[in-house]
């Protein structure tokens, strides 16, 4: 499949990265904190649902990617609830439904698949030292400001990146590096 249009992509969490643009172009990026520590979960997911409502009506990808769920092993590996494992499944299934509603075709990757394209490596030890390697990637791609730290962000980068070289041939991982010495930007 090839997309030229829009690629959209998701870190989903209670701060959710996001990543829209074309093969090609930097994208625009940021993170959407989906409720603050008094609301519930309920209203996290609330939120989320206005969130891609109105980014789709306003920037109506063509192809959708998200961080594959984590399984249910890593979430116990991490010492994450049954209310979190709740949580993340039910931000997936909104995902999933805004996306058939704007018939918008999705995809998951996993995160061990994105990164291993974005920074070689699938994972660099331990959890923290892989986040600060996607982010460091993205502050020398330009893709991020360097004063910005934020590894949702950076996560959909990455994840942004991976879908515009495998579905449209151009990501700035591989565009922003040129063959012969003295032509890069």
């Amino acid at each position: 499949m090839r997309v030229t249009g829009l690629i959209y992509s998701l870190d989903l969490g209670v701060t959710s990265g996001f990543a829209r643009g074309r093969p090609g172009d930097v994208p625009v990026s940021g993170t959407v904190s989906l409720k603050n520590p008094k609301q519930t979960i309920d209203q996290a997911q609330g939120n989320l649902i206005a969130f891609l409502a109105e980014e789709f009506e306003t920037h109506r990808p063509a192809y959708l990617v998200k961080e594959r769920i984590m399984s249910l092993e890593a979430f116990k590996t991490m010492n994450m609830g049954q209310s979190v494992v709740y949580a993340h499944a039910a931000y997936h299934g909104i995902v999933q439904g805004m996306c058939v509603r704007f018939g918008i075709p999705w995809e998951d990757v996993p995160d061990s698949t994105a990164r291993k394209h974005f920074i070689g490596k699938g994972r660099l030890g331990d959890r923290g030292a892989t986040k600060a390697a996607v982010v460091t990637r993205c502050h020398l791609l330009g893709l991020m400001p360097k004063d910005c730290s934020d590894d949702n962000r950076a996560d959909a980068l990455c994840i942004h990146d991976w879908a515009c070289a495998t579905y449209g041939g151009r990501a700035a991982s591989i565009q922003n590096f040129q063959l012969f010495e003295g032509s890069r930007p």
